[in-house]
């Protein structure tokens, strides 16, 4: 039996998990929420279910994330946001959040396994599968999820850090997709070092996160994520999705009093 955590349970990739998860009646689940409310509107009946367990709570609480990823096999962080907000810290927030709870474990029981990072990333931060790409369209949706992918890139720094107390770094995990859109999983994931498919759906990516969180014999820390069978179709649904995405997030790049003024006017 194996047990995860799953911080930012109700995101689109987070409920994935959990109801790919509870499909196994020999796994368990802890699930982080910093409210409760949401999570039994998605979920009716998940406080009386015995393979879950929930903690509520400020993610700034360093004592309650280690009771959450405590004796778990893997934490999968998938707080996240599509929107590009400038000053945007949620990705750093997670990291800080998770490191310290490390710390937390390690000071209870310094020989008590850790449990492996699964972090939520994008290809728009990794070289090897971006490199594909032309660089007009990558050059366009680097900038359009411009505050997004700082924060993913500065996340990411935080957890190669050499911990203080010179104690062995954590084992995490970097699961980079390509454009994620609404749906279930579409066909069999792949992880892979060098290719990705353009399209998936959160489905789809909370699959390569489980399967990151689950092999052991992994042998890379930054994988895309590649369906068997090829790319989602791009259907004009889908392609007015990212199309809105794009030109949301490029006007919070450039001219962010647009979106501001829009927001506060309930047009965006």
């Amino acid at each position: 039996m194996s047990t995860f955590a799953i911080l930012g349970a109700t995101g689109a990739t987070g409920q994935q998990i959990v109801k790919f998860l509870l499909r196994n009646p020999d796994d368990s689940v802890h699930l982080y929420v910093r409210n409760t409310k949401k999570l039994f509107a998605l979920f009716p009946g998940i406080e009386s279910n015995n393979q879950a367990r929930i903690f509520q709570g400020s993610m700034n609480d360093a004592n309650l994330i280690a009771s959450c990823i405590a004796s778990t096999r893997a934490v999968f962080a998938v707080l996240a946001s599509n929107d590009n907000i400038p000053g945007m810290t949620i990705a750093v927030d997670s990291a800080v959040a998770v490191l310290s709870a490390m710390t937390v474990l390690r000071e209870n029981d310094k020989s008590a396994p850790l449990p492996r990072v699964v972090v939520l990333s994008s290809v728009t931060v990794n070289p090897l599968l971006y490199k594909s790409e032309p660089k007009i369209i990558h050059w366009i949706v680097n900038h359009a999820f411009w505050h997004v992918y700082r924060d993913l890139e500065n996340a990411e720094k935080l957890y190669a850090e050499i911990p203080e107390d010179g104690s062995p770094k954590p084992d995490v995990r970097f699961v980079h997709p390509g454009a994620i859109v609404e749906g279930n999983c579409s066909g069999s994931v792949i992880l892979s070092q060098q290719s990705h498919s353009a399209v998936v759906s959160y489905g789809d990516v909370a699959r390569a996160m489980v399967q990151a969180g689950e092999d052991a014999d992994l042998k890379w820390n930054n994988v895309g994520v590649l369906i068997d069978g090829g790319d989602l179709s791009f259907t004009p649904g889908i392609a007015v999705e990212i199309a809105g995405r794009l030109v949301e997030g490029l006007l919070w790049t450039f001219v962010p009093w647009i979106p501001r003024v829009a927001r506060r006017l309930s047009i965006l």
